[in-house]
């Protein structure tokens, strides 16, 4: 819907004869489609792609599609932040994070631990969920 690719705003921001966003025109479209699949969580099992890099539309986006269940990409090597993520988030809720590169290439952030790969990567994942957690229990 909204995503954290830079070039995407070619597309996504492109308005419609009537004035509107493209990102919100598919949006809406989905939570269209959605409707009627809520789930006990209060989320549609039709979800969208929504960047943290967006933090000037956060806000909105998640009244927007308030059942719509969310990847989160660009939180860390994009640039989005912990603070960021916490705007789509309902109390910790409505949103999965995507964080490859930072996870991925965690190792190269400490010499010589090449060889402890799987270490880097779970102690990163840990430093960012405590990150989020924090955020998001401050907002």
């Amino acid at each position: 819907v909204r995503t954290s690719n830079k070039g995407a705003e070619d597309i996504e921001m492109l308005k419609t004869t009537d004035e509107r966003d493209v990102y919100k025109v598919v949006g809406d479209k989905l939570t269209e489609l959605g409707k009627e699949i809520v789930g006990e969580c209060g989320y549609s099992s039709i979800g969208g792609v929504i960047g943290c890099t967006h933090v000037e539309e956060g806000v909105e986006i998640r009244k927007r599609f308030k059942n719509m269940f969310f990847l989160i990409p660009g939180y860390g090597a994009q640039g989005g932040k912990a603070e960021d993520v916490a705007l789509y988030l309902n109390n910790g809720n409505g949103g999965v994070v995507n964080s490859s590169r930072a996870i991925l290439l965690a190792y190269k952030k400490q010499e010589e631990r090449e060889k402890e790969f799987a270490l880097c990567a779970r102690e990163e994942v840990i430093r960012m969920r405590d990150e989020i957690r924090v955020a998001v229990e401050r907002r």
